[in-house]
């Protein structure tokens, strides 16, 4: 890894950049499942999905957890003297990567509860229609109801 080089949150980045003699693999695998965990998000958001923030807590966690550990373990498993750049862009994932996907993923989240409350309202305001639009209707019913009873009280039994 380069000196002063800011790490992205990307397995496919990971790979191409880590220094030939660090070993990845945990960092590779935490980076891939939190991929995986952010389309899975990223779909439930863009379908308005009722269960989008369940899929925003697996990716937040598959980040928040899972590859800043393995950036953890990779810097433990590496050597001072040999992996001194790796080391320091490893700790840029804390300082810098991991904070700025984690702003991603709540703006995401931000901006699908607004496209749901949207919804949400849009749904209430039909439905509030509807119901100023049944009232009249439901009274005069119940009104002709009424009225038929009376008359048919009025009437009295029926001799058939």
């Amino acid at each position: 890894m380069k000196a002063n080089v800011i790490p992205q949150v990307s397995s496919v980045w990971w790979k191409a950049n880590k220094g030939t003699t660090v070993n990845g693999a945990v960092l590779e695998a935490a980076l891939k499942s939190y991929e995986t965990a952010r389309v899975e998000f990223a779909k439930a958001a863009s379908a308005n999905a009722a269960d989008t923030p369940e899929f925003h807590a697996k990716a937040e966690k598959a980040l928040s957890e899972g590859v800043a550990r393995a950036v953890d373990t990779t810097i433990s498993s590496c050597k001072k003297l040999l992996h001194g750049n790796e080391i320091a862009g490893l700790k840029r994932y804390h300082g810098n990567s991991i904070p700025k996907e984690k702003a991603n993923l709540n703006k995401l989240l931000t901006d699908f509860q607004h496209r749901y409350q949207a919804v949400v309202d849009d749904m209430k305001g039909t439905m509030e229609t509807y119901i100023s639009t049944l009232n009249p209707i439901a009274k005069l019913s119940a009104e002709t109801l009424l009225d038929c009873e009376k008359l048919e009280l009025e009437a009295g039994p029926r001799s058939d």
